[in-house]
Parts: structure tokens; C-alpha cells; sequence
């Protein structure tokens, strides 16, 4: 049985030996039996994981990369979805329906590039332009800046910045600029800016079939994992939030999509491999030998805790 007791903040496994009994397995089997399910001990990993505040607003993917690069967690992702909803830590582990159509991937880094501008408004009631810039490749953010004003030069300059960093990466001497047909990119300026740099510049959803939505969702995650959850009372405030959320996209946080690695790391060294396949296999050999050393027969009952830590808000229910 395991019980979650929120008044007290603790997690308690309740073990009980008998024949074919699941010495606190959250799948009530047997670990001698079915050796291949997770170790109470990687159990208590999968909690401590979920239980880190400065990673609560990732997806369960990027979780879950970043656990098993530190050598946290060692199991197959649907392993991991499995046992975070069993456990009760997190309610969108259910996969969910997803339109089918073909979204623009490119091939190497700088080969396409996408810039979009969202609106973002400070307590003290200042309407902010966020303008963005960012690799298709590696979901790397080249270039931001924040404005109060609408400025058509400013995108320019975002763009700018892109193509500068971009110059001491060099995938492609050809870029493409993928853009909606917002004011800022139909206009003389721009077309006499991409016209001297060598840019073509499309219109997504008009010139190509694709949307602009890789950069959509970034704003989305900006927003709904970073704006959204703090107050931004002015416009320094919202530099600063800004700074946070570029850093940790780029930096710290892994993707699914990116087999593992970073933005920064995709960017950068497009053709590495973290060979995270070699550690899940390894846990697998681990967990099957430390399984395999319990004993099924005896009727005594134990009770033991296994995780002294707060739990999560949405976990205070009891699964027997």
C-alpha cells in the first residue's frame, strides 16, 4: 500500500511479505517475480525528481531527460509516465490526441529561422513588445529584445543579432527566414534588409504550407511557464524574467525532440550523441539483479518510510 499523508509531508510504503505480494511495489507485484519493475529505491528517485520546484513547470519529457542525463532515473520514458501516474505527482500524464500534419524541420542548424513578436503586459499596466528569434534545428532563442514601442527596426535588429551568432556557426550559407504576415515583416524595410543579406523570407502558412509554430510555442512556454507564474510589476522586471527564461531554455533544459541534448548543445554540436540508451540499459541490468534478491514466502508485515520530503499539493491522496 502506498499513503500519501500531506498533513504531514511524507510518503509511506507499506510492505507486506506474503506469496506472490508486492513488498511496497506501486504495481502490487511481486519484485522477485516480476523483476524488471522499478526499485523502491528508484521509486523514492522518481519523487525527489518531481519534487524539485526549479524544474515544476517543465514538461514530463524534459523531466525526465534532465533526471536521467544527472544519473537519477534510469528507466524508459513510458516507464516513467507509468509510474508519475500511479503515484499521483502529476495530472497531464495522459497522452493526449495530437492533429496530425507536417510541421517545417530542418536538417542543420541556421538552415531556417523563425521570428514572431507577443505582447506581454507589466502590473503596473505598460503593454510590452517581446520580440523573439530562434533556430528550427535546435529550439535554440538567437536574439530577444523587449520594448514598450512597435518598432519595424528593432525586428530588423533581432534579426540581425540571429544572423550574427549564426556567421560563427555556419551550417548553410543560405538563410531562410520564416515569418507570419504581421506589419513588421511586410513592409519596404524589411524586404530591402532580406534582399542585401541574401534572405528569403517566407510567409508561413501563405508561401509555404507550415505555420510559424515552433516559435508560437516557445512564447507559449514564456508565458505560461515564466510570465505567468510570478508577478512582473514593470519593465525591468520583465527584462529580468526574460534573462531567466532564455538561460534556462537554452541551457538547462533537454528535448525529446533533440535526443536529449539542449538547445545550446543541439546548436552547437549537431552531430554528438548522448548515448543515454547505454544508461537506461545499464538500470536495466541494475534493477533486475536487485529485484531478484527478495524473497516472497514469509507472511511478516513491515512498514517503513522510504521519503522524508514535502509532496506535491496534487499528490495528498491515498492509493492502497
Amino acid at each position: 500500500m502506498v499513503s500519501l499523508n500531506p498533513a504531514r509531508g511524507l510518503l509511506f510504503v507499506t510492505l507486506r511479505r506474503g506469496r506472490r505480494s508486492g513488498l511496497g511495489s506501486p504495481l502490487k507485484k511481486c519484485f522477485r517475480i516480476y523483476p524488471m519493475q522499478l526499485t523502491i529505491i528508484e521509486v523514492k528517485q522518481i519523487i525527489e525528481v518531481m519534487s524539485n520546484e526549479s524544474t515544476k513547470s517543465w514538461s514530463l519529457a524534459s523531466i525526465y531527460l534532465k533526471a536521467v542525463r544527472d544519473g537519477l532515473v534510469t528507466c524508459g520514458l513510458s516507464t516513467f509516465y507509468l509510474y508519475i501516474k500511479i503515484l499521483g505527482l502529476r495530472s497531464d500524464t495522459k497522452p493526449k490526441y495530437i492533429k496530425q500534419f507536417h510541421p517545417l524541420r530542418a536538417l542543420f542548424p541556421n538552415e531556417y529561422i523563425h521570428a514572431d513578436i507577443t505582447l506581454f503586459k507589466t502590473i503596473n499596466g505598460i503593454k510590452h513588445y517581446i520580440y523573439l528569434v530562434a533556430d528550427n534545428y535546435s529550439r535554440k532563442v538567437l536574439s530577444y529584445a523587449v520594448s514598450t514601442k512597435f518598432s519595424v527596426q528593432l525586428r530588423i535588429d533581432t534579426i540581425k543579432a540571429a544572423l550574427n551568432l549564426a556567421q560563427n556557426n555556419i551550417q548553410t550559407k543560405q538563410h531562410i527566414l520564416i515569418t507570419d504576415a504581421g506589419i513588421e515583416n511586410e513592409n519596404k524595410d524589411m524586404d530591402k534588409f532580406t534582399h542585401t543579406n541574401g534572405i528569403i523570407k517566407l510567409v508561413a502558412q501563405r508561401e509555404i504550407p507550415s505555420s510559424n509554430s515552433l516559435i508560437e510555442a516557445i512564447n507559449k512556454m514564456l508565458k505560461y511557464t515564466c510570465l505567468y507564474t510570478k508577478p512582473i510589476p514593470n519593465t525591468e522586471a520583465l527584462i529580468d524574467a526574460m534573462k531567466e527564461f532564455i538561460y534556462e531554455h537554452n541551457h538547462l533544459k533537454p528535448m525529446l525532440i533533440l535526443g536529449g541534448k539542449t538547445p545550446n548543445e543541439a546548436y552547437y554540436q549537431p552531430e554528438s550523441s548522448l548515448h543515454l540508451d547505454k544508461l537506461i540499459a545499464e538500470g536495466r541490468y541494475n534493477r533486475k539483479a536487485h529485484n531478484q534478491r527478495y524473497a516472497c514466502g514469509s507472511k511478516r508485515k513491515l512498514f517503513i518510510s522510504i521519503l522524508f520530503v514535502p509532496i506535491l499539493e496534487h499528490s495528498s491522496i491515498e492509493r492502497t
